[in-house]
């Protein structure tokens, strides 16, 4: 992987605190690099299919968020019980999934994930 891409990904959680695990996928699902501590490996693929079937729900590392916004270009998703919120955005052929602090809203991170993942387009 492009080591720029590597350094635009590790930067989004210097930009944004809020986001604890960040993981970039491509369109099948499989992993192309994660943060240490957030292992996507065996969701990622139903996370794409969620995504791309308009489902109502995902579960990632056991853990149920119900999807609130699904469109092409990002999905959210939100634990009911307080477990935290997920945003997956297209970053060209390629899909980046963050994993979001229970104790803001979900879209609070909204804006430097997608900003990073314009950036991320142009070199994939």
């Amino acid at each position: 992987m492009n080591d720029e891409i590597i350094t635009l990904l590790d930067g989004l959680m210097d930009m944004e605190e809020n986001i604890y695990g960040i993981a970039m996928v491509d369109g099948s699902g499989q992993v192309l690099w994660q943060t240490e501590n957030w292992d996507l490996s065996a969701d990622a693929p139903a996370f794409i299919n969620a995504w791309n079937n308009n489902a109502s729900s995902v579960t990632l590392l056991s853990i149920k968020y119900m999807i609130v916004e699904n469109t092409p270009e990002r999905l959210i998703g939100t634990n009911v019980t307080g477990k935290g919120h997920i945003i997956g955005a297209s970053a060209g052929p390629n899909k980046i999934i963050c994993y979001i602090n229970p104790v803001i809203g979900p879209r609070d991170a909204l804006q430097d994930i997608q900003l990073q993942c314009t950036k991320i387009a142009k070199l994939s």
